[in-house]
């Protein structure tokens, strides 16, 4: 390697700039997703929660991070705190006896997520328009739809309304964002959100972000709202933000949804997740399940408070055994499994 030392500057400074750089792109390209979320506890307090996802080829997050936040309308600009909590959880989307690469293991690759909490005070009753703001180097190599993209950020933000009066709570994302699907298989894909307030929600697909005002660079074709190589298309459902292809290319795409929330027909709130998708080749076909006690019908309505049963059956075309499980999806609520011949 050969190095051309600009007058004026000592090679050694020249040097260690070289070994920074090289470090800095070699190891701290790790994130593979975020979401911010919060409670509001009263009186302007509310309890902020950073989720992030780590490619366990990388380095491991720090144990806590700052967090920016400002309103106009208040004249406030600062930050916070916000500290992990508990020890990092393997959600590797791989089987029970497939390692993965996080701690050591042997898989193909590996997926952390790591929690932060910080408490956030703001001035009571003040400010329609605080801007929530979390940013970290660097998104992971192995992203195809991005250009260079272990030189590019990752960052998350939201948009809280502290004049509301119950405040508000966000919306909560129960499905982990890293999911592996098939190549030329349907895809559907939900985030099981859920809003602890009943508020409305209204979902889009935007262009994932390097700081507040920077997009990130995507490669050719690719783009905020088409953001993998599919046969037609990404769609989302604005309703309840299932997401729906099916990829032709083998391909790591990173994705980011908008959440907008509204209450009796007002923009309350707003959160975006940044997430990625993982196309790989499967030779195994999908299971599928059947509607609503045997029928094509996947909804029902019941009252608040009502016990309510129903049947739906699980098969594999390819004879493997069937787990069916369910993400909490519905607050305060539960559900039994009855087994029958599934695993």
């Amino acid at each position: 390697t050969c190095f051309i030392v600009p007058s004026g500057l000592p090679l050694l400074g020249m040097l260690f700039f070289a070994l920074v750089t090289t470090f800095s792109q070699a190891y701290a390209t790790h994130g593979m997703g975020a979401d911010i979320t919060w409670v509001c506890t009263g009186n302007g307090r509310y309890v902020i929660t950073l989720k992030f996802f780590r490619d366990c080829g990388g380095v491991s997050p720090f144990s806590s991070y700052s967090m920016s936040y400002s309103s106009a309308s208040c004249g406030v600009s600062s930050s916070i705190t916000l500290n992990q909590q508990g020890a990092a959880v393997d959600i590797t989307p791989l089987c029970v006896s497939q390692p993965s690469s996080c701690n050591g293991g042997g898989g193909p690759f590996g997926v952390e997520q790591w929690t932060y909490t910080g408490v956030l005070q703001l001035p009571v009753g003040c400010g329609n328009d605080w801007q929530l703001g979390w940013t970290e180097c660097c998104r992971n190599n192995a992203i195809t739809t991005l250009n260079g993209p272990g030189n590019q950020n990752i960052f998350v933000n939201a948009t809280l309304n502290n004049t509301l009066n119950p405040c508000n709570n966000s919306p909560v994302f129960n499905n982990a964002p890293t999911p592996v699907v098939c190549n030329n298989q349907p895809v559907t894909y939900s985030h099981g959100v859920t809003d602890p307030d009943g508020d409305s929600l209204v979902f889009s697909l935007v262009n994932c972000l390097q700081s507040a005002s920077t997009s990130v660079v995507y490669g050719g074709g690719y783009s905020g709202t088409s953001p993998l190589s599919t046969v037609s298309g990404v769609s989302i459902n604005a309703q309840t933000g299932v997401i729906t292809f099916t990829p032709n290319a083998l391909q790591i795409g990173v994705m980011c949804v908008r959440v907008d929330e509204y209450r009796n027909g007002v923009l309350i709130g707003r959160t975006v997740r940044d997430m990625q998708f993982r196309v790989i080749n499967c030779s195994n076909q999908p299971p599928a399940v059947t509607g609503i006690n045997g029928t094509g019908v996947y909804t029902m309505t019941t009252c608040v408070g009502t016990n309510f049963c129903f049947t739906f059956n699980g098969s594999d075309p390819n004879s493997n055994n069937v787990l069916l499980t369910w993400n909490n999806g519905i607050p305060a609520g539960t559900m039994n499994f009855a087994s029958n011949n599934t695993t």
